[in-house]
């Protein structure tokens, strides 16, 4: 299993909510639900991996090709919080942009510690690819989610 896989949470709630700014609201909450039951479900995934197949799990952290795939977690997860705001679901949407905060935050120093001081790759560099760049994604959804708050 991926580590990138709650990136069809994140594509799914962006459209979602690109759909209710366009007037479509049905769209819009369809997709929505869409992206709660792919989050669940990747959510109840990842439990079973992190118990069955711990040795996997850390095998991706530290394999830099595949471990920065860890943070479309954050990135879905702000995503379904802001979509809740929009639909005025105010106190469920502050416990996800928590539990985003708190997996940025743990991610965020986690993740470059074991996939590149941690790697066996060398140099780690060679491992450098698009999924990087989620990083800065998912420090983008904390920012994006947390200012609905004030």
């Amino acid at each position: 299993m991926a580590p990138g896989r709650f990136a069809s949470v994140m594509a799914t709630g962006i459209v979602s909510i690109g759909a209710e700014l366009k007037g479509l609201h049905l769209l819009s909450v369809a997709l929505f639900w869409l992206a709660v039951a792919l989050y669940v479900f990747f959510i109840v995934l990842t439990a079973v991996r992190l118990v069955r197949y711990r040795d996997a799990v850390r095998d991706d952290l530290h394999d830099p090709t595949r471990a920065f795939g860890f943070f479309t977690a954050v990135a879905g997860t702000n995503v379904l919080a802001t979509g809740l705001v929009g639909f005025g679901m105010i106190p469920l949407a502050l416990v996800l942009f928590g539990l985003g905060a708190l997996l940025w935050l743990v991610l965020g120093y986690g993740i470059p510690f074991t996939a590149i001081l941690g790697s066996s790759t060398r140099p780690v560099s060679a491992g450098v690819n698009g999924t990087w760049l989620v990083w800065a994604v998912a420090a983008q959804s904390v920012a994006v989610t947390a200012p609905r708050w004030y």
